[in-house]
């Protein structure tokens, strides 16, 4: 939960614009240079019976996401036991 809430509060828009991307029933995902690169990375918060995160580094200028394919995946939590609540119950 730490690198969750230190991601977070570095959030920003790809390019300057709005910093989080879709927020879903099982999905949270934002812009945020978490890797301290100077170069902002697209961060998926996914659950389904596991919770995980996956990173996408950026290509291009302008920058571009390949969103088929993530550069890391982390498995947070193997096994998820509220799955009829929402990612915010968990997230928050």
């Amino acid at each position: 939960m730490t690198q969750w809430n230190r991601d977070v509060r570095d959030t920003t828009g790809e390019d300057g614009s709005y910093p989080i991307a879709v927020i879903g029933e099982h999905e949270f995902s934002y812009y945020s240079d978490t890797d301290l690169d100077d170069s902002v990375e697209y961060v998926r918060y996914k659950l389904s019976s596991t919770l995980s995160i996956s990173t996408y580094e950026a290509s291009g200028n302008p920058p571009t996401y390949n969103l088929s394919t993530p550069d890391t995946t982390n498995t947070l939590s193997l096994y998820v036991q509220n799955i009829a609540r929402d990612i915010y119950f968990l997230l928050f």
